[in-house]
């Protein structure tokens, strides 16, 4: 429970900013480059040279941006209701994590060259299902009403038409 709270800690805010930003590059990108600063100061901090370290966490970074770019995006789907959103958001974010945590493995075996068994790796893909499974409807809990809260904004922000700027 504890790495699902954690997790949520670290997500929403680039979450709630994409959300009222209008932008999922924003929280992908930023979910990426944590996953990625995560993974090369453990390498570091453990000895690794810096080259492995830095191809790593590049390894990593992709991964987390492969992993919740379904998910994310379905945060942004239009003409969905905010609820809708959530629930197929949360819906894609579970098998998103399995497979975030599959590739990050890839990176580990091949990059890190992490002495890990087929039954280390698979607890760490169960492991990554159940986080995501108590994660995901925490992280709906706070982004939900953050959706509709943007959308009523949104609602009642007065059309703006571009200006000439040749005055």
């Amino acid at each position: 429970v504890g790495e699902a709270v954690t997790s949520v800690v670290q997500n929403v805010p680039y979450i709630i900013a994409a959300v009222f930003l209008r932008n999922p590059k924003l929280a992908l990108g930023g979910l990426a480059a944590q996953s990625a600063g995560h993974k090369y100061n453990e390498l570091r901090n453990i000895g690794y040279d810096v080259k492995t370290a830095y191809i790593a966490a590049f390894g990593y970074g992709i991964a987390e941006y492969v992993g919740e770019k379904v998910p994310i995006g379905l945060l942004f789907k239009q003409n969905w209701s905010p609820l809708k959103r959530v629930i197929a958001s949360i819906s894609a974010d579970i098998p998103g994590e399995i497979i975030t945590e599959a590739l990050q493995i890839g990176v580990d075996k091949g990059i890190v060259k992490e002495n890990m068994s087929l039954k280390e790796a698979w607890q760490r893909l169960v492991d990554a299902g159940i986080i995501a499974t108590i994660a995901a409807p925490l992280q709906a809990g706070i982004i939900h009403p953050t959706l509709k809260y943007a959308e009523r904004i949104e609602r009642k922000a007065p059309a703006t038409t571009p200006t000439d700027s040749t005055d």
